[in-house]
């Protein structure tokens, strides 16, 4: 189990230095800055969704040394959801698996919303590691929510 979880850390940093030094840290920065939010439900909670994903981005890397997979369409969407509070949405593009839309439940309180947002970026940062299909799998739950704990303690 340990030599599993070495080899997952080691894969990671090799992924974050590969890719910084292909696209540059400044190109990796400015992707994840200018994330873009649709507000569908008029909730005006568009700005601050958005903040507040740019920093769970930045918690995300300094966890992990990477960043999560996001398509090149990406999108957050405050929307009216009636079973769960938040969704991720996943595509293959270019090779990889990617986030392409969040959805967020727009009537949830300010601070269901964050812990929203940390886990489904949580299902961002799995998609840079995913092989084939893990739907159905109890471990696609399980690590975003263990992150979500993680950051939202700090």
């Amino acid at each position: 189990m340990r030599v599993l979880l070495a080899v997952a850390v080691a894969v990671a940093v090799a992924v974050a230095v590969v890719g910084l030094l292909v696209k540059g840290w400044g190109e990796y920065r400015a992707a994840y800055v200018s994330i873009p939010v649709v507000d569908k439900c008029g909730s005006n909670k568009a700005d601050a969704v958005r903040e507040f994903a740019v920093w769970t981005v930045e918690k995300y890397r300094n966890l992990t040394g990477d960043y999560p997979s996001l398509c090149s369409d990406f999108v957050i969407e405050l929307t009216k959801l009636d079973k769960y509070a938040g969704l991720a949405y996943f595509r293959y593009e270019g090779g990889r698996v990617c986030v392409y839309l969040i959805q967020i439940d727009c009537t949830l309180s300010d601070f269901e919303t964050r812990m929203t947002v940390v886990h489904e970026f949580g299902h961002s940062m799995q998609a840079r590691y995913m092989r084939g299909d893990l739907s159905g799998m109890w471990v696609l739950e399980a690590l975003p929510e263990g992150a979500t704990v993680l950051i939202m303690g700090e």
